[in-house]
């Protein structure tokens, strides 16, 4: 089926109004306001400019494809869905935010699930667009991991050999960027469990099945159903 590509999206929006307020205010600073306008501008502006565009470009390439996969959606569609201009407007502004990868695809996913007519609960669906602002990519990197740990090849290899442990000493064997500092997987695991994406501490001594099982809620998989591509656009696995 052949339909209209979407429109070039913008490459500029509110996301660079608290650039804009800086560069107005280094203006005003006499004597060396234009010399540190000027900097600003290569140090800041230009990246971000890139990095929106980037953005946008992806996002838009990504919604051609779906509009190819799914019957029904259509640019014209998908102007007229305030859910979607909605969604599509803030995760663009959390894009621009974020250099992460991990990050940038989920806000990217969650647009492209919305396209799809995923709806959800406005404030469920408010939450877990502030579950992307808010979390690092070790967030979402452990929360990923504790729904199919085994699916992962280097946490299966490490658990396979378990008979008493705890997923703490997995994780930091199996993923030491998780654990790079003190603490830090803990505040991690931490963090989610307070939000109800995932259940019990990481150190608890368990046999090898218990390393082995899912640890996230109905609620986190929900969240990582919604920052996962649409399975129109998955990647079929051999």
């Amino acid at each position: 089926m052949t339909h209209k590509a979407v429109p070039p999206m913008p490459t500029r929006d509110g996301g660079e109004f608290g650039y804009s307020v800086m560069k107005v205010a280094l203006g005003a600073i006499p004597m060396a306001g234009g010399a540190a306008q000027e900097l600003l501008e290569k140090a800041v502006g230009d990246p971000l400019r890139r990095r929106q565009e980037a953005w946008t470009a992806e996002l838009g390439m990504a919604l051609n494809l779906l509009i190819e996969q799914v019957e029904g959606v259509t640019p014209e569609s998908l102007a007229e869905d305030p859910i979607f201009v909605s969604a599509a407007a803030r995760a663009t502004q959390e894009a621009v935010l974020s250099h992460g990868e991990r990050k940038r695809e989920a806000l990217r996913n969650t647009v492209l699930n919305i396209a799809a007519g995923v709806r959800l609960d406005e404030i469920l669906s408010g939450a877990f667009m502030d579950y992307i602002a808010r979390f690092s990519e070790g967030h979402l990197k452990l929360l990923a991991l504790m729904r199919n740990p085994m699916a992962d090849a280097a946490y299966a290899r490490e658990a396979s050999s378990v008979y008493m442990g705890s997923v703490h000493g997995v994780i930091v064997k199996s993923h030491p960027d998780l654990a790079a500092q003190p603490e830090l997987l803990d505040r991690l695991n931490s963090d989610l469990e307070r939000e109800g994406l995932i259940s019990g501490g990481l150190k608890a001594m368990m046999t090898g099945n218990g390393v082995q099982s899912s640890r996230t809620t109905a609620i986190g998989n929900a969240f990582l159903d919604f920052i996962t591509a649409p399975v129109e656009l998955q990647t079929p696995t051999s």
